[in-house]
């Protein structure tokens, strides 16, 4: 329903390019990626608690399976995008905390892969914006598989129930770093 209308989310005037467009993927409107700044963002439907995969549970594999398949498909298309068109940076944007400190889970598996594949290739700065776990943090937890921290990696976790407030990402292309953050809190009433 919230992706029916266009206009919602700005879509159009954004010129995103939208998974759904593509018959194969036709149900995955939730994916797009658009430029702005030069800046390539890339949405994604990576959700929370462990990515809805259960083994124990043949529908949620089946709608983890299709969806993961769809997930994968659409960022390797965004990374290699940036790739080709030399973007200044990546931001990705998902629900899940997909843990990146340990990655244990077999839900983020394969999305974990993903980007480490992209990172070793693509060396400027990418952040990964999420929710879930709802912790105000922005680090560095995301390593390569010999162990050395992705130096342009940045994980920038947005707050959550019970201290809701909003974050500011500021993108500047000229600035070495590109994506600045500057944390807002609403005012006590």
């Amino acid at each position: 329903m919230y992706f029916k209308d266009t206009s919602t989310l700005r879509l159009d005037e954004l010129n995103a390019v939208q998974q759904s467009c593509d018959p194969k993927f036709a149900s995955y409107v939730e994916n797009y990626r658009f430029s702005r700044a030069g800046v390539l963002f890339i949405v994604v439907h990576v959700v929370g608690s462990g990515n809805n995969y259960r083994a124990d549970h043949p529908p949620s594999m089946k709608e983890f399976n299709s969806r993961n398949t769809a997930n994968l498909t659409f960022l390797r298309e965004g990374f290699a995008e940036a790739i080709e068109n030399d973007v200044p940076g990546v931001a990705v944007v998902i629900h899940a905390n997909p843990d990146f400190e340990r990655g244990g889970s077999e839900g983020f598996k394969d999305f974990l892969a993903a980007m480490r594949e992209f990172l070793a290739k693509y060396r400027k700065p990418v952040v990964c914006i999420h929710g879930d776990s709802h912790y105000f943090r922005i680090d560095k937890p995301f390593r390569d598989a010999s162990g050395r921290t992705f130096l342009h990696f940045t994980r920038m976790e947005v707050f959550g129930s019970p201290n809701v407030a909003g974050v500011v990402v500021s993108v500047d292309p000229n600035d070495p770093q590109v994506f600045s953050y500057r944390p807002y809190y609403l005012k006590d009433e």
